[in-house]
């Protein structure tokens, strides 16, 4: 929710796809990561998790940004919220 703050002119109904870059998954993960990360946006949006490791962050955010590249969608969130790596 604060992330789309940071964007002028960015409404919670404009985002079409949400990913979430997480390590420590497990079913219970993804339903914490669309309550915590997307509360604000509709519950039509899909929300997914991708592990890749302590990339995963980086490659949530490569999945949208391929997806907006393709046509698919207009506006994504792309987000990691672990930090594995020291």
């Amino acid at each position: 929710e604060s992330a789309m703050n940071r964007v002028p002119g960015l409404d919670a109904s404009d985002v079409e796809d949400v990913c979430v870059g997480n390590v420590l998954g497990g079913p219970a993960a993804s339903v914490t990561a669309r309550f915590a990360v997307c509360k604000s946006l509709s519950h039509e949006v899909p929300v997914r998790m991708v592990n890749r490791q302590c990339a995963s962050g980086l490659q949530a955010v490569a999945d949208v940004a391929s997806m907006i590249n393709a046509g698919q969608i207009k506006v994504g969130l792309g987000i990691g919220y672990e930090c594995m790596s020291t």
